[in-house]
């Protein structure tokens, strides 16, 4: 929080404190609480999971071979992209895994163009039980 967010934000608690006769840190503190419940913080990321994320981001190639080692278009967004389907559950990190070496063996087979990665991300198929394992 900027200063002058402090400075705004204890304008308004001082004179809601003259409507209400609270004390200030206490109506500050009602404010967090009711800030937090209505949006809540995000999870944090262990260090763990950093890797995982890490690990998975970086077995997708970064250049297509197949098309004149043309950039896949791996960013930022991506990252946080594999941190989402790894919270969500729908994905583990082996099966992630597993995925992106497919992808990849299937287009080095067959010379077709690797897809940028977030196309590939947004395009995962829907695993039933036992798929890939």
């Amino acid at each position: 929080m900027t200063q002058f967010e402090k400075v705004v934000l204890y304008g308004l608690a001082t004179l809601y404190q003259e409507q209400t006769g609270l004390a200030i840190d206490e109506i500050l503190a009602d404010w967090q609480a009711q800030a937090e419940s209505k949006w809540p913080t995000q999870k944090t990321i262990t260090s763990d999971e950093d890797a995982d994320v890490l690990e998975v981001y970086n077995a997708y190639p970064s250049r297509d071979a197949n098309n004149g080692n043309r950039p896949t278009g791996k960013g930022q967004k991506d990252k946080q992209h594999i941190r989402n389907l790894l919270a969500k559950g729908k994905y583990t990190k082996e099966q992630l895994l597993a995925l992106i070496r497919q992808e990849v063996d299937t287009r080095e087979e067959t010379g077709a163009y690797l897809r940028n990665f977030s196309t590939f991300l947004n395009n995962m198929p829907d695993l039933e039980e036992g798929d890939l394992f």
